[in-house]
């Protein structure tokens, strides 16, 4: 049995944390701020369980996409796609490494290092600046609820 006040209460948290600590651009934003042919391309590539709430979407073109939702994360980047469940997120980082070697600023990091209770940490390429960092947050919100108990 799902719980759609839990589930509506964590698309609320997930939003307001995206959109206080990054930003919408020109791919993504939240889902219900996607065009309706950007939502509609989402759901064919992602579909919804029942009582999942889309929370993020971001939408180039077939073979690069997001979808964050209250249950999973899916993308597809240069056409490799990948979905994982929330509940497996532990925490969320970036390379901070490789940015110094590329001399990269934190608005042009495109690359969020997912680590994962039972398949390791896995990159999530996406949309720099305000996006990256919006979903870094929203990831960083899920692995510290995932590892609180709460």
């Amino acid at each position: 049995e799902v719980n759609m006040v839990e589930q509506a209460k964590l698309k609320r948290n997930l939003t307001r944390i995206f959109l206080k600590w990054g930003s919408e651009a020109v791919y993504t934003m939240t889902f219900d701020s996607l065009s309706p042919s950007q939502r509609a391309a989402l759901e064919s590539h992602c579909s919804l369980m029942d009582g999942e709430l889309p929370v993020i979407g971001a939408y180039k073109d077939e073979k690069e996409w997001l979808v964050i939702t209250t249950k999973k994360i899916a993308w597809c980047f240069d056409g490799t796609r990948l979905c994982i469940p929330v509940s497996s997120v532990v925490s969320a980082t970036v390379d901070f490494d490789a940015m110094q070697e590329k001399r990269l600023t934190m608005d042009k990091v495109n690359e969020i290092l997912i680590n994962t209770h039972d398949r390791g940490i896995i990159p999530l390429k996406m949309e720099a600046g305000g996006p990256m960092c919006g979903v870094w947050n929203a990831l960083l919100h899920i692995g510290h609820q995932n590892t609180s108990g709460s």
